[in-house]
């Protein structure tokens, strides 16, 4: 897994510190690489140019409060999960209007956040955001829109839940960045198998009706990778 990268804003300077020593000693005991940087309010974080896979976020700060910052960010393109750690429960409805990612009161618990964080991580290994360029035109959209990706020739195509991309990447290229949901069922198909409603002897039925083959000696290790997702 490469590097993350994590901002925590927040006015309150004893809190910034409690939090990135949190942070730390997660990525010490479950072994990731994490680089943590810190903000005293929202304007620090919308000038930043660092690319954030999560952001923590408060709610009180001055000038910009949580939810203005989240707004100014998400207008900007940016699509990192954000999670407000606050003492306002009241912002909660708020929040969700900016897609948070989790809502945690203050004082955070240690159980609280690592949980937080081990959704987050787990997130990260099966939901990439990917780009990509279709007709000319720049895309980007998280792994998990995609349904199946189908080599052709010398690209692929991106099949979405309602619109299909051709790019001229190479299939394996591409694939290999999808993340741990995606499963090789068939020679230049990769499938996301949370789109796989059951197997049915040697094809996958998709949630929407699409079929895909699947290789004789892939049936077992793809229904077992569906399982284990499922169980999680």
């Amino acid at each position: 897994m490469e590097k993350i990268n994590i901002a925590v804003c927040d006015d309150d300077a004893a809190f910034r510190k409690t939090l990135e020593l949190e942070l730390i000693n997660y990525s010490r005991e479950n072994e990731i690489d994490m680089s943590v940087r810190t903000f005293s309010n929202g304007l620090e974080l919308l000038i930043s140019e660092i690319k954030y896979d999560l952001i923590f976020l408060d709610y009180s700060m001055g000038i910009l409060n949580g939810i203005e910052v989240a707004k100014k960010l998400r207008g900007k393109g940016v699509r990192c999960p954000i999670i407000y750690v606050t003492g306002y429960s009241e912002i909660v409805y708020d929040a969700f209007e900016v897609k948070a990612f989790r809502f945690i009161t203050k004082p955070v618990e240690p159980g609280v956040l690592n949980k937080a964080l081990d959704d987050f991580i787990f997130q990260l290994k099966t939901n990439k955001l990917v780009s990509f360029v279709s007709d000319e035109t720049s895309i980007t959209m998280f792994s998990s829109e995609i349904v199946y990706v189908e080599g052709k020739f010398h690209g692929c195509i991106i099949h979405a839940a309602k619109k299909s991309y051709p790019i001229a990447q190479n299939f394996a290229e591409f694939t290999e960045g999808l993340g741990d949901r995606f499963y090789n069922c068939h020679r230049n198909i990769s499938v996301n198998t949370a789109f796989i409603d059951r197997i049915d002897g040697s094809t996958a039925i998709l949630t929407d009706g699409r079929k895909l083959k699947v290789d004789k000696p892939k049936i077992t290790e793809l229904v077992e990778l569906m399982e284990s997702y499922d169980s999680n």
